[in-house]
């Protein structure tokens, strides 16, 4: 396509990952590398679970105040705007932006977070720390 082509070069990687993560897993506040296009997550539970959230959808409650590294605590700095259900067969897609920032809360100990993760990468960037 020559729109993505002129955006992101004739080059795109795929990355697909499936991912079990445990131990209270939690991440606050973030926004991906800057070299993901698009980031998409497929919920994987054993069983639906109303008391769990996958991740959610956030705004900076000061637009232009630049927000702490995700951790847990940094929650306070935004308002969530949507919450994506921790059900089976939900997809959560969202294009990378400056602006996209999302987070998982921490999940209640022994509760596994499955999911199947691909991502549209552009190579040859390199940023450190990304998520």
């Amino acid at each position: 396509d020559p729109l993505l082509d002129a955006r992101f070069g004739e080059l795109v990687e795929p990355h697909i990952y499936l991912h079990s993560d445990v131990h209270e897993y939690g991440i606050g506040p973030h926004v991906d590398m800057r070299r993901k296009i698009v980031s998409m997550i497929f919920y994987m539970p054993d069983e639906p679970r109303d008391d769990l959230n996958a991740a959610s959808v956030l705004v900076k409650n000061e637009p232009g105040i630049d927000a702490p590294p995700p951790q847990d605590e940094a929650w306070e700095g935004f308002t969530s705007a949507s919450t994506v259900p921790f059900q089976p067969n939900i997809l959560f897609t969202f294009a990378v932006t400056n602006e996209s920032w999302h987070g998982v809360r921490p999940n209640p100990e022994g509760v596994p977070r499955r999911s199947l993760q691909y991502f549209l990468i552009m190579p040859n960037e390199t940023e450190p720390g990304a998520c």
